[in-house]
C-alpha cells in the first residue's frame, strides 16, 4: 500500500492552531502521515530577510508536542524534517518519532545523515538537486541497510515544478537500481503527477497540503487544498486497486459475460 504523506511543512504560517487544522484536513482526506519541519532559524540561515521569514514560520518544541499529541489521538503518523542534529535528537529522544525525513538540501550534511542513520528510525531521503553519484554517496553516509528502513524520494526542487522537468522516469530508474523503496516528493501544481507515480509503483507519495493556495509563504503555490488532496488520495487508492496481480485471466466481474459468450459459441458449433 502506498504511503501518502501530507507535507504541511511551514504552511501553518508558524501558528499552532493552523497546524492543527491542517492535521485534521489531512486526516479527513485519508493521508497516512503528516510531515512538518523542525529547525532553529539561527542555525539554518545567515542573518537577513530569509532568516526572519523562517523565524516567523518556526514551531516551538511545545508546538511540536501538541501536534504530535493530536496525531497520536487520531492514529496519524507524525513525521518531521530536522535541519540540524539537535533538532533530530529532539524528534527522536523527546517526541519518539518513528520516521525521519531528510531534505534534499542536506544530502551532503554528513553529521545529520550519520545521526539519522544511527537513530533507529526509518529514514526517508529526498533527492532533489542531486546527481546519481550524490544519491549513492548519501546512502553510504547514512549507513542504513538499503531495505525497508530507507526510502528514496525522487524530487525536483522547484516550487512549483514545471511538468517537463518532473522526470518521473528517474524514479523508475531508481526503483531498478536500489534495493529499497522509492517514491516521489511532488511539487507540481495539481494531482496529475502523484497519480502517475502511483501507476509507476511509487511506495511513498508526498504532497504539500495548504488551507489556501493564495496564502503568503514559500510553499503554498506548490501545494494543493484539502478537496484536491482528498481527490488525490482517492485516485491513488483506485489506481492501487486497479493494478491487480498482473496475471491475465478471467475476472470475477467477467464471469457472466464469459458464460454468455460460451453458450453462444456452443450454439454456433452445434
Amino acid at each position: 500500500m502506498i504511503k501518502i504523506i501530507a507535507e504541511i511543512g511551514v504552511n501553518h504560517q508558524g501558528d499552532e492552531y493552523t497546524a492543527v487544522r491542517l492535521i485534521h484536513e489531512a486526516i479527513k482526506a485519508g493521508a497516512d502521515a503528516v510531515k512538518f519541519q523542525t529547525y532553529d532559524c539561527e542555525r539554518l540561515d545567515p542573518p537577513g530577510e530569509r532568516r526572519e521569514m523562517l523565524r516567523g514560520l518556526q514551531l516551538s518544541h511545545s508546538d511540536h508536542r501538541t501536534l504530535k499529541g493530536v496525531c497520536r489521538a487520531h492514529n496519524m503518523e507524525f513525521i518531521s524534517t530536522p535541519f540540524d542534529v539537535d533538532s533530530l535528537r529532539f524528534l527522536v529522544d523527546d517526541l519518539k518519532v518513528k520516521t525521519l525525513k531528510i531534505a534534499s538540501g542536506n544530502l551532503d550534511n554528513i553529521p545529520l545523515l550519520e545521526a539519522a542513520g544511527e537513530s533507529g528510525c526509518d529514514v526517508i531521503l529526498s533527492t532533489g538537486m542531486a546527481t546519481w553519484e550524490e544519491v549513492i554517496r548519501s546512502q553510504r553516509w547514512l549507513k542504513i541497510p538499503c531495505l525497508e528502513n530507507l526510502t528514496f524520494l525522487h524530487c525536483t526542487s522547484a516550487y512549483p515544478t514545471p511538468m517537463e522537468e518532473v522526470n518521473l522516469n528517474a524514479m523508475v530508474a531508481m526503483q531498478d537500481a536500489f534495493a529499497c523503496p522509492v517514491g516521489l516528493s511532488d511539487h507540481t501544481e495539481g494531482i496529475t503527477i502523484p497519480l502517475a507515480a502511483a501507476a509507476l509503483r511509487a511506495t511513498v507519495i508526498e504532497k504539500h497540503l495548504t488551507l489556501d493556495r493564495a496564502m503568503t509563504g514559500p510553499d503554498h503555490a506548490a501545494s494543493i487544498e484539502p478537496d484536491e488532496f482528498a481527490a488525490m488520495v482517492k485516485g491513488i487508492r483506485d489506481i492501487e486497486a486497479a493494478m491487480g496481480d498482473g496475471v491475465k485471466g478471467i475476472q470475477d466481474c467477467e464471469r457472466r459475460a464469459f458464460e454468455v459468450a460460451n453458450e453462444r459459441r456452443k450454439w454456433k458449433d452445434r
